[in-house]
């Protein structure tokens, strides 16, 4: 007996088999190690000559789930910021179904299930501060499910955040104001401050300047006329999270008005 395989419905033309798996008997069980399809016959020789078996139906072997390709770099953002979506590129019999997990240590295990996150595409969210890593199971009709690698980290920074406090009132002509403020979060390292409405006329925007101890001393124009100003503040971090804005307002009251000096004539 001799077995041979081959790639088309045909008993001629063959590849021999090796002695394997009874290729040299009246059965032979055909190997499940390659994808794809083959059919088979089988040469019986004997004293008076030899006779060639039908070629056997088809023998489908279908690829199992594999992963070629998956995200694993690292990400940071703010909170409220947007991270690029990570994915993988998977093989294997279809319909291919996948399932992303998350995880808050660097393993593919133990993670927790994703709601709705069954595409081959995930994009993680950045509305918690924190650090969580991302796996994908892929399952096939065919073979085993397969876990992808981990991912690298998604840091999502918290933003950093300001109270500014009572405020009080100058007077027309001075050339600064005294800005307190209290309760900060998040480390906030430098502060900006914008004109908002009514606006201050000819007030020099603050960017990004360093956050000294409260107070802080705000420049003004020197020409600023009576009346009550807006400003927005927004703090930073050394991650470069920005706050949301602290509106604020000053109130410039004007100076005095005094008469001429009246002396009462002598009696």
């Amino acid at each position: 007996y001799q077995w041979y395989s081959n790639a088309i419905a045909t008993n001629t033309g063959g590849t021999s088999l090796a002695v394997a798996n009874g290729a040299q008997t009246a059965s032979y069980t055909p190997q499940t190690t390659t994808a794809g399809t083959l059919y088979y016959y089988c040469i019986v020789g004997g004293t008076c000559g030899s006779a060639t078996s039908a070629a056997s139906g088809a023998f489908i072997v279908n690829p199992a789930t594999s992963i070629s390709s998956q995200s694993t770099a690292t990400q940071t953002q703010c909170i409220g910021g947007s991270f690029t979506a990570i994915s993988v590129i998977a093989t294997g019999t279809a319909p291919l179904t996948y399932q992303w997990y998350s995880n808050a240590s660097a393993s593919n295990s133990g993670g927790t299930l994703i709601t709705g996150a069954i595409s081959a595409n995930y994009i993680p969210s950045a509305s918690v501060s924190g650090t969580l890593y991302y796996y994908c199971i892929v399952h096939s009709t065919c073979g085993a499910d397969i876990t992808s690698a981990i991912s690298g980290a998604f840091i999502v920074n918290a933003l950093p955040t300001i109270t500014v406090g009572s405020i009080a009132s100058v007077c027309e002509g001075v050339n600064s104001f005294s800005l307190p403020y209290t309760a900060t979060s998040g480390t906030p390292t430098s502060y900006s401050i914008t004109v908002g409405s009514p606006a201050m006329p000819g007030f020099t925007v603050v960017t990004n300047a360093f956050l000294a101890a409260s107070p802080l001393a705000i420049l003004i124009p020197t020409t600023t006329l009576k009346g009550n100003y807006q400003f927005n503040m927004v703090v930073k971090n050394a991650n470069g999270c920005s706050s949301t804005g602290n509106l604020f307002n000053l109130t410039v009251s004007p100076l005095p008005v005094t008469g001429p000096l009246y002396r009462k004539p002598n009696q």
